[in-house]
């Protein structure tokens, strides 16, 4: 490219506008000083403490050879099944996971020897799982090394940071309800694909 060239397409970029995307909320108590940067960041946040909060969980869970969902199910047992076991449907809001998935990860632990089910006699339409000896040992196994990674993640979080982050988490959470049948609906998903085909092509030109 000649030297003139280079100069001229130098010179159009000094003269371009700097670009201010659009704020990504549009509610007023997600704004600091009228912009979303803090919000954004927030995000941002999340998602490295959920990639590692799942890395997390895999590790532990080959620990005991299984598999991240499968832990988590175990854990759910673990911690809800009292003295007579607990319903797929309560592991189901205990894990926040789909009934059916449970059901699928249930049978793999039941497989495994880690749980065993046991007909739930104040409804004959459910079971109620329960650890046995095998799942009890694989806990007191892991007992130390989650304590070791969750003692580190959450060194220095007050107690009151804690609820605040639990009150947040569970808001955000059930407002996530409401963006899932945007993401499922044909038509923005068809918007989306020509918006980007537009770009695409106006790039291309």
């Amino acid at each position: 490219m000649k030297k003139t060239a280079r100069s001229n397409i130098k010179a159009a970029d000094q003269a371009r506008p700097s670009f201010e995307p659009a704020t990504s909320v549009s509610h007023a108590a997600m704004l600091v000083d009228g912009n979303d940067e803090k919000f954004r960041h927030v995000l941002f946040l999340a998602r490295m403490f959920a990639d590692r909060l799942a890395m997390n969980l895999e590790v532990v869970a080959r620990e005991i050879d299984l598999t991240a969902n499968q832990y988590v199910i175990l854990l759910a047992i673990a911690h809800s099944q009292g003295k007579g076991g607990v319903t797929v449907r309560d592991i189901a809001h205990y894990a926040l996971m789909a009934s059916t998935h449970v059901t699928t990860q249930a049978g793999a632990l039941i497989k495994k020897g880690l749980v065993e089910k046991h007909p739930n006699s104040a409804d004959g339409r459910s079971v109620l799982l329960l650890l046995t000896r095998k799942g009890e040992k694989a806990m007191d196994c892991i007992a130390p090394i989650r304590q070791e990674f969750n003692d580190a993640m959450f060194e220095g979080v007050s107690r009151q940071s804690l609820l605040a982050a639990s009150k947040f988490l569970e808001q955000v959470t059930t407002n996530s309800e409401r963006v899932l049948p945007l993401l499922q609906n044909p038509e923005l998903k068809a918007n989306a694909a020509k918006r980007t085909g537009k770009n695409t092509k106006a790039e291309a030109d």
